[in-house]
């Protein structure tokens, strides 16, 4: 769950109170250099934001705005909403409460990667669509060679990695004792950076990506469970929840995961085989089978050995068992009231006495408005019927 930001006043449980009653919708986005120096406000008339756990760049963008007077209007690579890595656009969303004062929630930094202009009789429509920062590190190679050496720990090659890369990027890695094989990266591997990057923290059962501060960031994949959740919807007397849809299949679908690591002649070292044994869930191996999807992980440039520093299958059944949180479940999707602080793999409750259900599920992608009047889509996953 995201955090209160810039100006905020109050307590989260005072905002989520106060986005289930009649509030003034706040919306501020704004365009900063990529050395991190203001430039200028947007007026947004229409837009979202799309935040995807399971995209290698979470979080985009579309904005639609009004340059009446051709100001904005990009006409040279250097101005402001020139898509060629120029500037950023941060965005956030709100509330102002009756007393003036007002709280808010960052939900992304982006780069701008397409500019569309329409000529109307108000003046120029200015569409522009963006992606977070991940989107430029999938475009840069490594500037220099990389190595590790048996033992070495995850999160402490990451930071290296991303320093070689790009110097200025502020990170926050989870801490972890998983370790790497003795690798070697060079400048002309066919994976980008940040595909490397993906790969390596996978091997911690983490995953990395750049938050709603534009901060790269790790982090574990928590469990599906019940018993706790940073939200409840509820299609009851509080107006949150406006449509709930739910699908049931009765085709097999996977319920675990077949992780092997390879290394040098694709040669096998171990396997980890991990499946959905909760008695309480629909696709448990007892009673429903097994259904495994089979993932065999790799990293470019072998020296010696594979990505992990022990054949011990400790790593790799942690791994396993975290990718199984990322695809578990049955589909669960809602429009509600937006909450600008729920963000991807946070853990929900739901409730809907119509379909006689009360069950935790985790967030997959979320659909933000940038209108006042827009309401949030949330697709989620849900062990239990």
């Amino acid at each position: 769950m995201l955090g209160l930001e810039i100006g905020s006043t109050g307590t989260v449980a005072a905002f989520e109170a106060a986005i289930r009653q009649s509030h003034k919708v706040r919306v501020r986005c704004e365009v900063w250099t990529r050395q991190g120096n203001f430039i200028t406000t947007l007026y947004p008339v229409d837009g979202e934001i799309v935040v995807d756990a399971n995209r290698s760049v979470r979080r985009s963008l579309s904005l639609k705005i009004i340059d009446e007077d051709g100001s904005l209007m990009p006409r040279k690579p250097t101005d402001t909403l020139a898509p060629f890595k120029i500037n950023e656009i941060r965005v956030w969303r709100g509330i102002t409460f009756s007393n003036g004062t007002y709280a808010e929630v960052a939900q992304g930094v982006f780069s701008i990667t397409d500019v569309e202009l329409v000529r109307s009789k108000t003046g120029i429509t200015i569409d522009i669509n963006g992606e977070d920062r991940a989107w430029n590190l999938s475009k840069e190679p490594l500037k220099s060679v990389k190595s590790c050496d048996d033992g070495a720990n995850i999160a402490t090659f990451l930071g290296q990695l991303a320093s070689d890369v790009d110097p200025t990027i502020t990170t926050a890695f989870a801490s972890t004792t998983y370790t790497l094989g003795n690798l070697k990266f060079g400048t002309d591997d066919s994976l980008n950076s940040f595909d490397i990057m993906r790969e390596i923290a996978s091997g911690a059962g983490q995953e990395i990506y750049f938050d709603n501060k534009g901060i790269l960031r790790t982090s574990n994949i928590p469990i599906l469970e019940s018993g706790s959740s940073v939200f409840t919807f509820n299609e009851g007397d509080d107006g949150v929840t406006m449509e709930l849809r739910r699908a049931l299949t009765s085709e097999k679908i996977n319920n675990g995961v077949k992780l092997s690591a390879e290394g040098i002649g694709a040669y096998r070292r171990w396997q980890s085989v991990i499946y959905d044994e909760d008695p309480a869930s629909p696709t448990n191996r007892a009673s429903y089978g097994e259904y495994p999807v089979e993932i065999i992980t790799r990293v470019p440039r072998y020296i010696s050995t594979d990505i992990y520093g022990t054949a011990s299958t400790v790593q790799s059944d942690w791994m396993a068992r975290a990718m199984l949180q990322t695809f578990i479940g049955q589909p669960i999707t809602l429009n509600a009231i937006p909450n600008p602080l729920l963000d991807v793999r946070d853990i929900v409750r739901v409730q809907s006495s119509l379909f006689g259900i009360d069950t935790f599920a985790m967030i997959d992608r979320i659909s933000m408005p940038l209108k006042a009047w827009g309401m949030m889509e949330v697709e989620m996953r849900s062990k239990w019927l």
